[in-house]
């Protein structure tokens, strides 16, 4: 268990430094949804990066706050695949700032709620984490809102 758990955590931080490379590959060149497409990566590379955290061993104030972070890639990633996937099919002139801003009222919510979610308990009922090998496991009971961002998520992709 432990040679896979630390193969999986080498492989996320890989994907992410690939991601976050790629991310300023994208932005140096002119292609269509440029703009989306690197803020897409970065989601991507910030997910990929904070939740390889969520498997090592670290202070519990690291661990507490650790999703406050991996969910600002997990909320950007659908609106902004959506976008990008407009942008680069030429049909940018659907996006309008009112279907952006219409794109922004669930992320903003679920981010709200991950922040305050002590308070509630509606996207983690429970987070507790396993020691094993010089790894964490995490084991996680979702709440609510957890799975109408789910629905939003797969909906937008």
């Amino acid at each position: 268990m432990h040679s896979f758990i630390n193969s999986f955590v080498t492989l996320l931080l890989l994907s992410s430094l690939l991601t976050f490379i790629a991310a300023v590959v994208v932005w140096r060149r002119s292609v269509p949804g440029l703009k989306s497409l690197t803020l897409l990566l970065l989601a991507m590379g910030i997910w990929s990066a904070s939740y390889a955290i969520e498997w090592l061993i670290v202070p519990s104030t690291v661990r507490d706050f650790q999703p406050n972070i991996t969910y600002i890639g997990v909320v950007a990633v659908p609106g902004l695949f959506l976008v990008f996937a407009l942008s680069f099919a030429n049909y940018g002139s659907f996006i309008t700032k009112r279907l952006f801003l219409v794109l922004c009222i669930e992320p903003a919510i679920t981010l709200l709620l991950v922040w305050t979610n002590k308070y509630h308990h509606l996207i983690f009922v429970s987070m507790m984490h396993r020691v094993s090998g010089g790894f964490t496991q995490p084991e996680v009971l979702h709440g609510s809102w957890y799975y109408v961002n789910l629905i939003y998520s797969y909906l937008l992709i």
